[in-house]
């Protein structure tokens, strides 16, 4: 079983506490990608909001993220699918016809 870490990250200069089985270097890794995205938001014109209306906003962003590569890696799945189906098909087409 993964130990767990205590892991200190600051989003937005807050300091948070994270205890997590993660390595350090990817809960780094994810703090950084946050809050940069909560920077991208705050920089776009929302600096007197709220840290929490941010976070939702950034929060609204990776889940957009998220989905669409949810949505596309799908897509891939159904189609590398059919294409499984069509060789598998011809397969046994070309092995009924030497029989």
């Amino acid at each position: 079983m993964s130990k767990n870490n205590l892991i200190k990250v600051t989003i937005m200069d807050q300091e948070y506490t994270v205890n997590t089985t993660a390595s350090p270097e990817y809960i780094e890794k994810l703090s950084i990608f946050l809050n940069d995205k909560m920077s991208e938001i705050k920089e776009s014109g929302i600096e007197k909001d709220s840290q929490l209306r941010i976070a939702v906003l950034a929060a609204m962003n990776i889940a957009d993220e998220f989905f669409q590569i949810k949505d596309k890696n799908l897509k891939t799945i159904n189609e590398i699918e059919d294409k499984t189906r069509l060789l598998l098909s011809k397969i046994n087409n070309d092995l009924n016809k030497n029989q």
